[in-house]
């Protein structure tokens, strides 16, 4: 049985290495050749002036949409949730529940008419899906919601 030494051991991975890197080199540069091969191609076929034409009235009209929809926002004023230390973490999901669930709690001790219930509604509706706030109201109309209110 015959032992390599160090040395050999190091030369034999170097090559292993700069032959990795060779055959990478390659890869790129062919990929790098292909990319400009497929731009040329793209530059030489002729360009149609009708589809610009269609493409910028398209765009034309989504930007008025954009527009009016973002005037309707700024009268819908949005803001999201503030930061409530009780959860910490991204996934929101507790606050939600939590939130939904002290809007409830407030209404049945403080009545409907109760202004400061309506900080909690404004925290659920803002972070909570849709439809769990429907599920969560139709099971509360069921009396099978699971919480305690």
């Amino acid at each position: 049985m015959t032992f390599r030494t160090w040395e050999e051991c190091a030369e034999d991975r170097s090559d292993w290495r700069l032959t990795a890197i060779r055959e990478t080199e390659e890869a790129m540069n062919t990929a790098l050749a292909q990319k400009r091969a497929r731009r040329r191609e793209r530059q030489e076929q002729p360009q149609q002036s009708s589809h610009r034409l269609s493409t910028a009235d398209s765009v034309h009209s989504c930007l008025g949409d954009i527009m009016s929809a973002t005037a309707i926002m700024s009268e819908n004023k949005l803001e999201t949730a503030p930061f409530d230390p009780r959860f910490p973490n991204q996934n929101q999901a507790k606050y939600c529940y939590q939130s939904f669930v002290d809007y409830h709690r407030c209404q049945k001790l403080k009545g409907e008419e109760y202004e400061p219930c309506e900080y909690f509604k404004k925290v659920f509706t803002s972070i909570c899906p849709n439809a769990w706030v429907e599920k969560w109201n139709d099971q509360l109309e069921a009396g099978t919601f699971p919480g305690t209110i």
